[in-house]
C-alpha cells in the first residue's frame, strides 16, 4: 500500500477519490514523457527492443537526468560520476545511440 494511500486512510482528511486522480495524472504524465523522449524517436522491433529500451529509459531518468521539480538537481547520482564538484575533465554517456546523455566528471 503506498504511504500516501495509508496516510489519507488513518487521518481521513483526503479524499480516496481524490487521491486516486492524482495518481493517475502522475501515471499519464510519465507515459506521456516516455512517448515523447523515447518511443517517438525509436523503431521498435518486438518486446525484447521495448523492454531494452524502457530499462535505459528508467536508468536515465533515476540516476542520470536533472529533475525540474527537485531544483534541476540528479536524484540519485552515481558516487563514481561526481556529481556536483568542480575538478576533473566533463565526459559524456550516451544510452540508446546518443537519444539519452549525461554529463559527469571524470576522475582527476
Amino acid at each position: 500500500m503506498n504511504w500516501k494511500r495509508m496516510l489519507a486512510t488513518l487521518s481521513g482528511s483526503v479524499d480516496q477519490e481524490l487521491l486516486l486522480r492524482n495518481e493517475y495524472l502522475v501515471t499519464e504524465n510519465r507515459i506521456r514523457s516516455v512517448k515523447t523522449e523515447l518511443l517517438s524517436k525509436m523503431i521498435l522491433f518486438g518486446e525484447s527492443s521495448l523492454r531494452h529500451c524502457l530499462e535505459n529509459y528508467v536508468n536515465h531518468f533515476h540516476a542520470e537526468r536533472n529533475h525540474q521539480g527537485k531544483r534541476n538537481v540528479i536524484l540519485f547520482p552515481a558516487p563514481e560520476d561526481r556529481v556536483g564538484e568542480i575538478s576533473g575533465h566533463i565526459k559524456t554517456r550516451e544510452r540508446l545511440g546518443g537519444l539519452l546523455k549525461c554529463y559527469y566528471r571524470d576522475a582527476a
